[in-house]
């Protein structure tokens, strides 16, 4: 699919729903360095495109794909591989300076002017989306920039049974807005996140990024090579 600016479902849209990772911060090398960490910790052997492609799907699926792919002769118990990884991750998050990605900031601008709602769609956790958005707001004091002022939703993957790719985080997004479906667009990074908001039934934006090759997505309706693109 062609690369194609999706202005047209922005301008229509009442809601925009954001992704986290990927699309608010670039968090996907912290998330690659903490499984880095992890499976050498673990012993285990790997190789960057596989690390890649971990990249947008929850950490529990990831420690599966870790059981299937990788492993032999023992596996992970899911439940502590995510506890495990999900420590590290932590510990790099909360020493790293994080920035929003480009144009965000001006993207929220534009959603208060023209009176459209945002939310926050993750798979991450209520932890983890709490780390990020506070160092967002405490991180730059001559630009300070608190989303959470602006957020009128925000949904963790502890909210939900299932996360990415299926469509629970961006069904209850959506339902806490109390806006059709129809009329809310997300903005992805990754094949999960675009699976799992057009099976809840909305429009999707994938906005193009250095670790996959999303214009493979033929879901989406649309593709950005930057958030600025939508402004």
């Amino acid at each position: 699919m062609d690369i194609v600016l999706a202005k047209k479902p922005f301008l229509q849209a009442k809601a925009i729903i954001l992704d986290m990772d990927g699309v608010l911060v670039d968090t996907e090398p912290l998330h690659m360095q903490a499984f880095a960490i992890y499976l050498a910790q673990q012993g285990i052997e790997y190789d960057r495109s596989f690390l890649q492609s971990l990249i947008g799907y929850s950490i529990d699926e990831n420690i599966r794909r870790i059981n299937r792919e990788l492993l032999r002769d023992r596996k992970i118990p899911v439940k502590q591989g995510v506890r495990d990884r999900d420590k590290i991750y932590i510990q790099l998050l909360k020493a790293a300076h994080l920035t929003p990605i480009e144009g965000i900031p001006k993207l929220v601008q534009k959603c208060l002017a023209e009176n459209k709602k945002l939310a926050l769609a993750s798979s991450s956790s209520q932890e983890q989306v709490d780390i990020i958005l506070h160092a967002l707001a405490v991180g730059n004091p001559a630009r300070p920039f608190d989303l959470r002022t602006y957020l009128a939703s925000i949904i963790t993957g502890d909210d939900v049974i299932h996360k990415k790719p299926a469509p629970d985080i961006y069904s209850k997004t959506v339902n806490s807005l109390g806006i059709p479906a129809e009329a809310c667009l997300a903005i992805e990074d990754s094949f999960a996140g675009i699976r799992s908001a057009k099976a809840a039934g909305v429009k999707v934006v994938g906005l193009l990024n250095p670790y996959n090759d999303i214009r493979q997505a033929r879901e989406a309706d649309g593709f950005i090579a930057s958030i600025n693109d939508l402004l």
